[in-house]
């Protein structure tokens, strides 16, 4: 897989993955969407191996929807894609008309806070 994707090691070690997912649209019109969403993490992703840890944002005016997952690797994060309720969920808001867009990165740093 290395040959595949030369930038999934980074000095012989596995790179972290942070898959991103994002959804326009009006959630005081769709008031279940994040709850969906997030029940979605929990109850489907979250029993997966390899997933690290996600969050689910939402827009301060309602009017959209964020969600980071962190997975060990690209082969974790690919077995994710496939997950039935991930597609359905997907699929209903293609439907929909909902503008969706996403994205798989390799996390580059975490910061964490250094108060002196």
């Amino acid at each position: 897989m290395a040959d595949q994707f030369p930038n999934d090691e980074l000095e012989g070690r596995p790179r972290v993955i942070i898959y991103m997912w994002t959804a326009l649209l009006d959630t005081h019109a769709s008031p279940d969407f994040t709850d969906r969403v997030t029940t979605l993490m929990r109850e489907t992703l979250a029993r997966l191996e390899g997933f690290i840890e996600g969050a689910v944002f939402e827009a301060d005016d309602g009017k959209g929807v964020v969600a980071i997952a962190r997975w060990k690797n690209r082969h974790a994060w690919a077995r994710a894609e496939w997950e039935a309720e991930l597609n359905e969920l997907k699929a209903e808001l293609a439907q929909a008309g909902i503008k969706t867009a996403e994205g798989m990165y390799y996390e580059r740093a975490r910061v964490q806070a250094n108060h002196a």
